[in-house]
């Protein structure tokens, strides 16, 4: 991937890695500045870890958490070092910057990639992940709404590509989902209900204010749980397939008939059946279902938009911002 940018700020190294620690998995991106002022994303891994899990509820990371976190990003220090990385950033979000216990697991992590955890607040994490979905999304003047959905939270950005013009980042994550509610194997109707109710208090700002006030005809997914989507759609197939951008390949539109037979399938589906899911990645199999439900209530509400589905997020997005602050992605 190469994105192309007249302007940088001058930094001594030109092959960073960036280390997104989410609540769910950790993931780990090697970026590099050209000598044609153009970023090259060159190698990339998502590693499940469940930072939240037996502990979330509690805002607590627990120690078996931290055992896998620590493992993982031991690992991920070895693989800067391997691909010339001089300079490592990493990025904690919603399970660690509600964990009480917060700098018991960021005082070793620290000291395994030998480089600072900066904890972001909600608005800092939106703000990076447009500036990543912007790099892999066609250029436009309509008004998009990007939804990325995490284990401690989901993030919200109503935008363009000049401009944001409203981001919030709300608790509902799918970790906290999964330890507030208990779902029956498979999910029930009434479940599914009840998940409803709670995503249309949790949105109700949204809702009420922020939707009213635009049009929204497109809704761009960042990567997870949405790429799943996509990637079960693939093995189905659907009747109406899902299309890549032409100029752009690292986006990509489900159309609602795919969209809609990929949430039938899954909210039908026992977690053994999902673990030997084609398309699903094994460790998301627990957590899909409430993500499908979820994304399935936003279109509901938004009156069935355009769906895209970006494979870009927070670390592409903290990549540009490093090499090039201050501007926006173009």
């Amino acid at each position: 991937m190469v994105v192309r940018k007249n302007e940088e700020k001058h930094h001594p190294e030109r092959r960073i890695a960036v280390i997104d620690l989410g609540t769910n998995t950790f993931n780990l991106l090697i970026a590099e500045l050209t000598h044609e002022h153009t970023l090259r994303f060159l190698h990339r891994e998502r590693r499940p870890v469940f930072l939240g899990r037996n502990g979330i509820e509690k805002n607590l990371i627990a120690q078996d958490a931290m055992e896998r976190a620590w493992k993982v990003l031991r690992e991920y220090k070895e693989l800067a070092q391997q691909h010339g990385a001089s300079k490592i950033l990493a990025y904690g979000t919603s399970a660690i910057r509600t964990a009480h216990n917060a700098d018991q697991f960021n005082a070793k992590a620290q000291a395994l990639i030998d480089a600072p955890i900066n904890v972001i607040e909600g608005s800092e994490e939106a703000q990076l992940i447009y500036l990543g979905v912007r790099q892999s999304i066609e250029p436009t003047h309509e008004t998009f709404l990007i939804v990325d959905i995490g284990g401690g939270s989901n993030e919200l950005i109503l935008a363009n590509s000049e401009t944001i013009f409203w981001k919030k980042s709300y608790p509902i994550g799918m970790a906290r989902v999964k330890a507030q509610f208990t779902l029956s194997d498979p999910i029930t109707t009434a479940e599914i209900n009840q998940l409803n109710n709670y995503f249309a208090t949790a949105l109700a700002d949204f809702l009420h204010t922020v939707h009213s006030q635009y049009s929204i005809q497109k809704i761009v997914g960042a990567e997870g749980a949405f790429e799943s989507f996509l990637h079960i759609a693939e093995h189905i197939p659907c009747s109406s397939q899902s299309k890549t951008s032409k100029s752009i390949l690292h986006s990509h539109e489900l159309s609602l008939d795919c969209f809609n037979q990929v949430k039938e399938k899954l909210i039908v589906s026992t977690l053994n059946e999902r673990l030997n899911m084609k398309g699903l990645e094994p460790f998301r199999a627990e957590m899909i279902v409430p993500a499908v439900v979820f994304v399935d209530f936003l279109l509901e509400k938004l009156q069935y938009p355009q769906m895209f589905i970006s494979e870009y997020s927070l670390k592409e997005g903290v990549a540009w911002n490093y090499f090039f602050p201050g501007n926006e992605p173009g």
